[in-house]
């Protein structure tokens, strides 16, 4: 198995799952992500907030509509299929990533 797998298998670790909430170790990414990408948009383009969670949310989502593909379609052992609670709790938590991001910078 390559390291590569090993890594997703261990990000694939479920934090707390319940019937509504559904975290795992991916979620760190997500959170990561949401925050990466809003403070990029803040800083190199001059749109308004909304604007740039508008294009966060659009990202996160498409990344989510990725994710299926390259599960569902094209089987790639790098992705697991995953309940419609941990798709919704991984943009969730994108989005929560990129609120922190305003108020960190916000200027």
């Amino acid at each position: 198995m390559s390291i590569r797998i090993q890594i997703a298998n261990i990000l694939n670790t479920p934090l707390f799952v319940n019937s509504f909430i559904s975290i795992d170790l991916w979620s760190i990414v997500h959170f990561l992500s949401g925050f990466i990408l809003l403070t990029l948009l803040i800083y190199y383009f001059k749109h308004s907030t909304t604007m740039h969670f508008l294009i966060t949310f659009g990202v996160l989502v498409l990344w989510e509509a990725i994710e299926f593909v390259f599960y569902g379609i094209i089987h790639s052992p790098y992705f697991v299929g995953e309940k419609i609670s941990n798709v919704v709790w991984d943009i969730v938590v994108g989005i929560t990533g990129a609120t922190l991001a305003l108020f960190v910078n916000k200027k």
